[in-house]
Protein backbone atom coordinates (compact mmCIF):
# COMPACT_ATOMS: atom_id res chain seq x y z
CA UNK A 1 0.00 0.00 0.00
CA UNK A 2 1.23 3.47 -0.70
CA UNK A 3 1.10 5.34 2.09
CA UNK A 4 -0.14 9.15 2.70
CA UNK A 5 3.24 10.76 1.54
CA UNK A 6 4.49 8.66 -1.46
CA UNK A 7 0.67 9.15 -2.61
CA UNK A 8 0.98 12.82 -2.05
CA UNK A 9 4.54 13.12 -3.85
CA UNK A 10 2.94 10.66 -6.94
CA UNK A 11 -0.17 13.22 -7.15
CA UNK A 12 2.10 16.28 -7.50
CA UNK A 13 4.67 14.96 -10.04
CA UNK A 14 1.39 14.01 -12.48
CA UNK A 15 -0.09 17.22 -11.49
CA UNK A 16 0.79 19.29 -14.28
CA UNK A 17 0.65 22.56 -13.10
CA UNK A 18 2.26 21.17 -9.64
CA UNK A 19 5.13 19.85 -11.28
CA UNK A 20 6.22 22.93 -13.15
CA UNK A 21 5.86 24.71 -9.72
CA UNK A 22 7.85 22.12 -7.85
CA UNK A 23 10.64 22.17 -10.82
CA UNK A 24 10.42 26.22 -10.19
CA UNK A 25 10.75 26.28 -6.38
CA UNK A 26 13.65 23.53 -6.42
CA UNK A 27 15.49 25.96 -8.82
CA UNK A 28 14.38 28.52 -6.69
CA UNK A 29 15.81 26.59 -3.12
CA UNK A 30 18.43 25.25 -5.33
CA UNK A 31 19.97 28.88 -6.68
CA UNK A 32 19.48 30.25 -3.31
CA UNK A 33 21.69 27.21 -1.62
CA UNK A 34 24.46 27.30 -4.23
CA UNK A 35 25.06 31.04 -5.16
CA UNK A 36 28.10 31.56 -3.84
CA UNK A 37 29.83 28.90 -5.71
CA UNK A 38 27.39 29.43 -9.01
CA UNK A 39 27.82 33.32 -9.12
CA UNK A 40 30.76 34.63 -12.08
CA UNK A 41 31.21 37.62 -9.54
CA UNK A 42 31.15 38.87 -5.92
CA UNK A 43 27.13 40.72 -5.14
CA UNK A 44 28.58 44.21 -4.30
CA UNK A 45 32.29 43.83 -7.04
CA UNK A 46 32.25 46.88 -9.26
CA UNK A 47 34.32 47.23 -12.25
CA UNK A 48 33.37 50.96 -13.37
CA UNK A 49 34.67 50.60 -16.86
CA UNK A 50 31.99 47.97 -18.04
CA UNK A 51 28.86 50.49 -16.10
CA UNK A 52 25.75 49.18 -18.13
CA UNK A 53 27.71 46.33 -20.14
CA UNK A 54 24.63 44.68 -22.26
CA UNK A 55 23.88 40.58 -21.61
CA UNK A 56 26.55 38.58 -23.81
CA UNK A 57 24.43 38.03 -26.55
CA UNK A 58 24.17 41.97 -27.28
CA UNK A 59 26.70 43.75 -29.22
CA UNK A 60 29.26 44.96 -26.45
CA UNK A 61 28.34 42.04 -24.38
CA UNK A 62 30.56 39.63 -23.17
CA UNK A 63 30.73 36.09 -21.88
CA UNK A 64 32.45 37.42 -18.50
CA UNK A 65 28.86 39.64 -18.02
CA UNK A 66 26.05 36.71 -18.94
CA UNK A 67 23.16 39.09 -17.93
CA UNK A 68 24.89 42.46 -18.59
CA UNK A 69 26.26 45.13 -15.46
CA UNK A 70 24.56 47.78 -13.69
CA UNK A 71 25.23 51.61 -13.58
CA UNK A 72 28.22 50.69 -11.06
CA UNK A 73 29.47 47.89 -13.03
CA UNK A 74 27.91 45.17 -11.20
CA UNK A 75 27.29 41.62 -12.39
CA UNK A 76 23.78 41.34 -13.02
CA UNK A 77 23.75 37.46 -12.83
CA UNK A 78 25.53 37.17 -9.71
CA UNK A 79 23.49 40.07 -8.00
CA UNK A 80 20.45 38.20 -9.14
CA UNK A 81 21.43 34.68 -7.63
CA UNK A 82 22.56 35.85 -4.29
CA UNK A 83 19.37 37.90 -3.99
CA UNK A 84 17.60 34.70 -4.14
CA UNK A 85 18.81 33.81 -0.99
CA UNK A 86 17.02 37.06 0.57
CA UNK A 87 13.84 35.88 -1.21
CA UNK A 88 13.65 32.72 0.26
CA UNK A 89 14.94 34.26 3.79
CA UNK A 90 11.91 36.81 3.33
CA UNK A 91 9.36 33.96 2.60
CA UNK A 92 10.71 31.79 5.49
CA UNK A 93 10.34 34.45 8.36
CA UNK A 94 7.44 36.18 7.11
CA UNK A 95 5.30 32.95 6.78
CA UNK A 96 6.51 31.97 9.91
CA UNK A 97 5.64 34.91 11.35
CA UNK A 98 2.02 35.05 10.07
CA UNK A 99 1.61 31.21 10.46
CA UNK A 100 2.71 31.42 13.73
CA UNK A 101 0.29 34.05 15.11
CA UNK A 102 -2.55 32.89 12.70
CA UNK A 103 -2.62 29.35 13.32
CA UNK A 104 -2.80 30.15 17.20
CA UNK A 105 -5.60 32.98 16.92
CA UNK A 106 -7.43 30.84 14.37
CA UNK A 107 -7.05 28.31 16.62
CA UNK A 108 -7.89 29.54 19.83
CA UNK A 109 -11.12 31.58 18.28
CA UNK A 110 -12.93 28.31 16.43
CA UNK A 111 -12.78 25.79 19.60
CA UNK A 112 -13.63 28.60 22.27
CA UNK A 113 -16.60 30.41 20.65
CA UNK A 114 -16.42 32.88 24.16
CA UNK A 115 -12.86 33.99 21.86
CA UNK A 116 -14.22 33.95 18.71
CA UNK A 117 -15.83 37.41 18.09
CA UNK A 118 -12.71 39.41 20.01
CA UNK A 119 -10.20 37.81 17.79
CA UNK A 120 -11.97 38.04 14.47
CA UNK A 121 -13.38 41.28 14.63
CA UNK A 122 -9.28 42.40 15.01
CA UNK A 123 -8.78 40.35 12.23
CA UNK A 124 -11.52 41.83 10.24
CA UNK A 125 -10.22 45.35 10.78
CA UNK A 126 -6.63 43.94 9.64
CA UNK A 127 -8.36 43.07 6.72
CA UNK A 128 -10.38 46.39 6.21
CA UNK A 129 -6.87 47.78 4.76
CA UNK A 130 -5.16 46.99 1.40
CA UNK A 131 -2.39 44.36 2.28
CA UNK A 132 0.44 46.66 1.07
CA UNK A 133 -0.91 49.91 2.58
CA UNK A 134 -0.80 48.31 6.28
CA UNK A 135 2.50 47.03 5.43
CA UNK A 136 4.02 50.41 3.92
CA UNK A 137 2.18 51.84 7.66
CA UNK A 138 4.25 49.01 9.63
CA UNK A 139 7.36 49.71 7.95
CA UNK A 140 7.36 53.40 8.34
CA UNK A 141 6.61 52.98 11.74
CA UNK A 142 9.46 50.51 12.38
CA UNK A 143 11.80 52.29 10.42
CA UNK A 144 12.80 51.18 7.00
CA UNK A 145 14.85 47.78 6.58
CA UNK A 146 14.51 44.07 5.27
CA UNK A 147 14.20 42.79 8.61
CA UNK A 148 11.32 45.17 9.54
CA UNK A 149 10.08 44.06 5.72
CA UNK A 150 9.76 40.90 6.63
CA UNK A 151 7.94 41.66 9.98
CA UNK A 152 5.58 44.18 8.01
CA UNK A 153 4.88 41.45 5.58
CA UNK A 154 4.25 38.34 8.22
CA UNK A 155 1.91 40.91 10.50
CA UNK A 156 0.05 41.63 7.25
CA UNK A 157 -0.57 37.98 6.38
CA UNK A 158 -1.51 36.74 9.88
CA UNK A 159 -5.64 37.61 9.26
CA UNK A 160 -5.58 35.38 6.44
CA UNK A 161 -3.96 32.34 8.27
CA UNK A 162 -6.14 33.01 11.65
CA UNK A 163 -9.25 32.96 9.14
CA UNK A 164 -8.46 29.99 7.43
CA UNK A 165 -7.43 27.65 10.88
CA UNK A 166 -10.65 29.26 12.47
CA UNK A 167 -12.82 28.02 9.73
CA UNK A 168 -10.94 24.76 9.64
CA UNK A 169 -11.13 24.05 12.99
CA UNK A 170 -15.33 24.98 13.35
CA UNK A 171 -15.33 22.03 10.77
CA UNK A 172 -14.04 19.21 12.53
CA UNK A 173 -14.67 20.47 16.49
CA UNK A 174 -17.80 18.62 15.32
CA UNK A 175 -17.04 15.58 14.14
CA UNK A 176 -17.71 12.73 16.28
CA UNK A 177 -13.41 11.39 16.85
CA UNK A 178 -13.35 15.13 18.07
CA UNK A 179 -16.19 14.60 20.30
CA UNK A 180 -15.48 11.01 21.53
CA UNK A 181 -12.01 11.81 22.79
CA UNK A 182 -13.68 14.68 24.74
CA UNK A 183 -15.57 12.29 26.55
CA UNK A 184 -12.42 9.89 27.49
CA UNK A 185 -11.49 12.44 29.66
CA UNK A 186 -8.50 14.37 27.13
CA UNK A 187 -8.51 18.02 28.17
CA UNK A 188 -9.71 20.70 25.97
CA UNK A 189 -5.51 21.87 24.59
CA UNK A 190 -5.10 18.59 24.27
CA UNK A 191 -8.09 17.91 22.08
CA UNK A 192 -7.02 21.36 20.04
CA UNK A 193 -3.50 19.44 19.57
CA UNK A 194 -3.55 16.14 19.05
CA UNK A 195 -7.07 15.89 17.27
CA UNK A 196 -8.39 18.81 15.79
CA UNK A 197 -5.55 20.42 14.41
CA UNK A 198 -3.75 17.38 12.67
CA UNK A 199 -6.75 17.28 10.40
CA UNK A 200 -6.86 21.26 9.56
CA UNK A 201 -3.05 20.75 8.47
CA UNK A 202 -3.77 20.10 4.40
CA UNK A 203 -5.70 23.55 4.05
CA UNK A 204 -2.66 25.32 6.02
CA UNK A 205 -0.04 23.50 4.01
CA UNK A 206 -1.54 25.33 0.72
CA UNK A 207 -1.78 28.72 2.57
CA UNK A 208 1.37 28.68 3.51
CA UNK A 209 2.92 27.48 0.10
CA UNK A 210 1.09 29.92 -1.57
CA UNK A 211 1.93 32.62 1.30
CA UNK A 212 5.93 32.70 0.14
CA UNK A 213 4.38 33.77 -3.31
CA UNK A 214 2.65 36.61 -1.56
CA UNK A 215 5.79 37.25 0.93
CA UNK A 216 8.34 37.59 -1.58
CA UNK A 217 6.59 39.52 -4.34
CA UNK A 218 5.15 41.82 -1.03
CA UNK A 219 8.59 42.44 -0.07
CA UNK A 220 9.96 43.12 -3.47
CA UNK A 221 7.11 45.87 -3.66
CA UNK A 222 8.51 47.39 -0.25
CA UNK A 223 11.94 47.73 -1.38
CA UNK A 224 10.89 49.12 -4.63
CA UNK A 225 9.41 51.75 -2.91
CA UNK A 226 12.97 52.16 -0.73
CA UNK A 227 10.90 50.89 2.57
CA UNK A 228 12.73 46.97 2.15
CA UNK A 229 16.49 46.23 1.38
CA UNK A 230 18.70 48.87 1.73
CA UNK A 231 21.58 49.36 -1.27
CA UNK A 232 23.56 47.70 -2.07
CA UNK A 233 21.64 44.74 -0.72
CA UNK A 234 21.16 42.39 -4.02
CA UNK A 235 17.37 42.09 -2.69
CA UNK A 236 15.42 41.01 -5.94
CA UNK A 237 13.04 44.30 -5.06
CA UNK A 238 16.09 46.62 -4.35
CA UNK A 239 17.73 45.60 -7.83
CA UNK A 240 14.34 46.87 -9.29
CA UNK A 241 14.47 50.27 -7.14
CA UNK A 242 18.19 51.09 -8.53
CA UNK A 243 17.63 50.21 -12.33
CA UNK A 244 14.05 51.70 -12.89
CA UNK A 245 15.54 54.69 -13.75
CA UNK A 246 17.93 53.39 -16.07
CA UNK A 247 15.27 51.13 -18.05
CA UNK A 248 15.25 52.92 -21.37
CA UNK A 249 18.85 53.03 -21.72
CA UNK A 250 19.70 49.01 -19.91
CA UNK A 251 16.56 47.49 -19.96
CA UNK A 252 18.33 44.60 -18.86
CA UNK A 253 19.14 45.69 -15.24
CA UNK A 254 15.60 45.58 -14.55
CA UNK A 255 14.18 42.88 -16.56
CA UNK A 256 16.52 40.40 -15.15
CA UNK A 257 15.29 40.73 -11.64
CA UNK A 258 11.57 40.95 -12.94
CA UNK A 259 11.48 38.08 -14.50
CA UNK A 260 13.60 36.14 -11.22
CA UNK A 261 10.52 37.44 -9.44
CA UNK A 262 7.94 36.38 -11.66
CA UNK A 263 9.52 32.63 -12.19
CA UNK A 264 9.13 32.12 -8.02
CA UNK A 265 6.29 33.90 -7.49
CA UNK A 266 4.80 31.77 -10.58
CA UNK A 267 6.40 28.58 -9.07
CA UNK A 268 4.67 28.64 -6.07
CA UNK A 269 1.24 29.95 -7.23
CA UNK A 270 1.22 26.89 -9.08
CA UNK A 271 2.63 24.13 -6.62
CA UNK A 272 -0.35 25.82 -3.96
CA UNK A 273 -2.91 25.21 -6.25
CA UNK A 274 -2.09 21.94 -7.37
CA UNK A 275 -1.64 20.98 -3.87
CA UNK A 276 -5.26 22.27 -2.92
CA UNK A 277 -6.12 20.30 -6.08
CA UNK A 278 -4.57 17.31 -4.46
CA UNK A 279 -5.28 17.26 -1.28
CA UNK A 280 -8.56 18.33 -0.95
CA UNK A 281 -10.42 17.77 -4.83
CA UNK A 282 -13.09 19.63 -3.78
CA UNK A 283 -11.52 22.79 -4.51
CA UNK A 284 -10.81 22.20 -8.13
CA UNK A 285 -14.27 22.43 -8.93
Amino acid sequence: MVSGRRRIARDVLRHRGASIGLLLVAAFVALSALSPWLSPHGPFEQDLSAAFRPPWHLPGGTADHLLGTDGLGRDILSRILHGARYSLQIGVVSVGIAALFGVFLGAIAGFFPATDNAIMRVMDVMLAFPSILLAIVIVATLGPGLINAMIAVGIVAIPQYARLVRGSVLTVRVREYVAASAALGASDLRVLSRTVMPNCLSPLIVQCTMGFATAILDAAGLSFLGLGARPPTPEWGALLHEGFQDFLSAWWVVTFPGVAVFLAVLGFNLLGDGLRDILDPRASG
